[in-house]
């Protein structure tokens, strides 16, 4: 009987996205081995999130489009001018860039 990880594919999964993110640059320049050590995670479990770099750059690119979409199309005040609601948006694009950098460079 195959063993499997205690931890959830959840949990794997978003270890994966943050080491990735962390390592920053080009996927493919990253080895398989590399990101599962970096992630904390065995070289069989990474392959079971990802089993490719093409599975890699889809879950990373998800993580980091949703992690943009939280930050900058969070609700808006019920009464801003335009002019507001264009500086409110500016701000939250700085916020996402300053605070998540690694999730920023990737996009």
């Amino acid at each position: 009987m195959p063993r499997r990880s205690p931890r959830s594919l959840n949990v794997m999964t978003d270890a994966v996205v943050q080491a990735a993110l962390a390592l920053g640059g080009d996927l493919e320049a990253v080895s398989m081995p590399d990101l599962a050590r970096q992630a904390g995670v065995a070289v069989g479990s990474l392959y079971r999130v990802a089993p490719g770099k093409a599975d890699l750059r889809a879950i990373v690119s998800a993580a980091a489009q949703a992690r943009f979409e939280t930050v900058v199309f969070a609700p808006f005040p019920a009464r801003l001018t335009l002019q507001d609601r264009f500086g409110l948006i500016f701000d939250r694009l700085v916020r996402f860039a300053t605070n998540d950098r690694g999730a920023a460079a990737h996009l």
